[in-house]
């Protein structure tokens, strides 16, 4: 684990669900310190798929869990992917 109070926290080694690539850490987009629970999004920063965890692994999201994520939540998620994809096409520009 990292220092308290850091907006970044090392979790236990767990795979996208999505694109299989592995993830080891996890971050915050408000700068707090993030607590990997349920309902919580996570956001692959390999594809920018969207998942959550429980106990201490990935998972889709349940139904009910997308209809009570906060609309400015997903406005802040929906930008984090937005700059995934376009790292991504520039790193593919690059090659």
């Amino acid at each position: 684990m990292t220092d308290p109070g850091s907006d970044s926290i090392k979790i236990p080694e767990t795979v996208c669900l999505v694109c299989g690539d592995t993830m080891d850490t996890i971050s915050s987009l408000d700068n707090k310190r993030p607590e990997p629970k349920p309902g919580q999004p996570v956001l692959c920063l390999t594809c920018g798929a969207a998942m959550t965890f429980e106990n201490g692994r990935l998972r889709p999201f349940t139904k009910e869990e997308i209809e009570n994520l906060d609309p400015g939540y997903i406005r802040k998620l929906e930008e984090v992917r937005a700059g995934i994809f376009f790292v991504q096409a520039m790193h593919s520009q690059r090659k």
